[in-house]
């Protein structure tokens, strides 16, 4: 499923970005990067990114074009919108270990810096399927309970916030 968007997109000659804030192990960042996508994968933790790393490696994908960031998100974010990069969608992963209070702040951080104003920001994970109000509250535009879900909520922000444009 995932797959075959970014490959159709792809083949309409668009560029297909993603970042992935608090990215965890990768999971997002490999099934996006198997899928034809460049990936941005940021976590301030060593490990996750190193494991992230080896996951991508272990599923064929080392020289796929994926940047590993270890980082603060928030001050990756202003540093990485203020250089000019776009993205249309920005996946947060908010687990167990993902700082609840840095989420919001990086979201408004992406906002505020990012040249695209039709960026849509989706958020995930454990937490947020267990509490959907955080959606909302952390200024995100939406979210899914699974990857198949998190894909058509992606085209769908993406759709209403061109369409606002």
């Amino acid at each position: 499923w995932f797959s075959a968007k970014i490959a159709r997109a792809r083949a309409a000659g668009a560029e297909v970005n993603m970042l992935n804030l608090f990215g965890y192990t990768g999971g997002a960042t490999v099934a996006a990067a198997r899928a034809g996508a460049s990936v941005c994968h940021v976590d301030a933790a060593d490990g996750m990114v190193k494991w992230c790393k080896e996951n991508a490696a272990l599923s064929g994908l080392a020289a796929a074009p994926i940047r590993y960031i270890v980082d603060d998100c928030l001050k990756f974010v202003r540093r990485e919108f203020k250089r000019g990069r776009r993205y249309a969608v920005v996946g947060i992963t908010v687990g167990c270990t993902t700082p609840l209070k840095g989420v919001a702040p990086a979201i408004l951080a992406a906002r505020r810096a990012s040249c695209n104003r039709s960026l849509g920001v989706l958020v995930g994970g454990s937490i947020i399927n267990a509490r959907p109000e955080l959606v909302s509250l952390m200024g995100a535009d939406a979210t899914a309970g699974d990857g198949r879900r998190a894909v058509q909520q992606a085209e769908g922000v993406v759709r209403l916030l061109a369409a606002q444009a």
